[in-house]
């Protein structure tokens, strides 16, 4: 677990295997883009004033200090080209199998948002392991095509193996760390029939800790059914305004461009920004993810400020939701540590959500951060960071 000194803690459930000690628990914007909304450090327990910040928060640099960038196209007879980056490995300690790979998949965390990673890809480098970050398709300009169809989630978790093969080699298996939507993507990756070959998490993730994001199932089974979640219908409403049809970043005063794409990420058009939104459709149209009935907007809803009647007469989905269709399943196949924070509010960091990862993971992990919220492994918007960091790189080490 973690020092005495941080308020987090690796968790494992009774009948669930972990490492070191455990901390006594108690049993009892989408998620990308509400890393638009800044969640200062904060005690345990503190309301986090919500705000939009200033342009350009979620901007990375081309290529973070540390790294080597590159491109890689991973499709033959596509034109499909991925801006990537890797940490030079520590050359005392070289990995010759799978087990010395580590691939990283961020979300809709921004422009260039590979190098959100870079502190966590050179505390891996430093250990001896092979680091592969890819800005996402949507996010590399080279890799954008200017189609909703495209991002359907079958194609981006194909674009895991793919760009794993031609880095890493062909049917390399690797460990996977993703954040929000890159980490829906990741758990959509272990359905029966996703990607290429079908289900390819099974037999080639080593290890997976998505960051942010329940088991998609336990997810969807909170936005629609007969045991929903409320809060996480509410806060998760705004949805509904990333999904409207066409360019919903132009819809109702082009709200979610000059809101969220513009003024928070600080992207240089709305044509470069709508990609990125559209992986919340894909979700949709794989089955991966539930919409829930229609009703008010929660605080990221309430910020984009696309009325709820213009969303009613304009949305492509029924008003009274609907079910997700393609089920993941239980997790027999690598171990898996779910990570968030406490203050989240898009995606919630609750009890509900970690029993429920818990039981459709055979070898479960958890850890809770207190004192973040969306971003965690941000200096800037997390103080515990370096824990976070810490804590997954153990956990990686341990199923190497």
């Amino acid at each position: 677990s973690s020092s005495s000194s941080s308020s987090s803690s690796i968790l494992l459930l009774p009948s669930f295997r972990t490492r070191g000690s455990v901390t006594p628990a108690t049993m009892p914007l989408a998620a990308a883009f509400a890393a638009a909304l800044a969640f200062a450090a904060m005690p345990a327990g503190r309301a986090v004033p919500l705000r939009l910040p200033s342009a350009g928060v979620g901007g990375f640099p081309d290529c973070a200090p540390g790294m080597k960038c590159f491109q890689l196209t991973p499709y033959a007879g596509r034109d499909l080209v991925f801006d990537c980056a890797t940490a030079p490995a520590n050359s005392s300690s070289p990995n010759s199998t799978g087990a010395g790979r580590v691939m990283f998949l961020h979300g809709n965390d921004g422009p260039r948002a590979k190098a959100m990673w870079a502190l966590m890809m050179r505390a891996f480098a430093g250990r001896g392991y092979d680091t592969l970050a890819c800005d996402q398709r949507g996010f590399s300009p080279g890799a954008s095509p200017y189609s909703k169809g495209e991002y359907h989630y079958d194609s981006l978790a194909g674009d895991i193996f793919a760009l794993a093969d031609s880095y890493f080699g062909e049917g390399s298996r690797f460990h996977l760390v993703a954040h929000d939507q890159g980490a829906r993507v990741g758990w959509h990756a272990a359905a029966p029939g996703v990607g290429r070959g079908g289900g390819q998490a099974r037999s080639r993730y080593i290890s997976y800790t998505p960051l942010s994001e329940a088991h998609s199932d336990a997810f969807s089974d909170a936005l629609y059914g007969s045991d929903t979640d409320a809060k996480q219908q509410t806060n998760f409403m705004y949805l509904r305004q990333f999904t409207l049809p066409n360019e919903s970043v132009l819809a109702y005063n082009e709200n979610i461009w000059k809101h969220v794409c513009r003024d928070a990420y600080g992207y240089a058009t709305p044509q470069a920004c709508q990609p990125a939104v559209w992986w919340y459709s894909g979700a949709i149209a794989a089955g991966n993810l539930a919409v829930q009935p229609l009703a008010a907007f929660g605080p990221i809803g309430s910020l984009i400020g696309i009325p709820e009647e213009y969303v009613k007469e304009h949305t492509p989905y029924p008003l009274e939701g609907l079910p997700q269709s393609t089920r993941v399943g239980e997790v027999t196949e690598y171990p898996v540590l779910y990570v968030c924070g406490a203050g989240d509010i898009a995606d919630l960091c609750n009890d509900r959500f970690r029993d429920e990862t818990a039981r459709r993971v055979a070898n479960f992990s958890y850890l809770q951060v207190e004192s973040c919220g969306h971003n965690l492994v941000s200096p800037q918007k997390c103080s515990e960071y370096q824990n976070v960091i810490d804590e997954i790189v153990s956990f990686v080490e341990a199923a190497s």
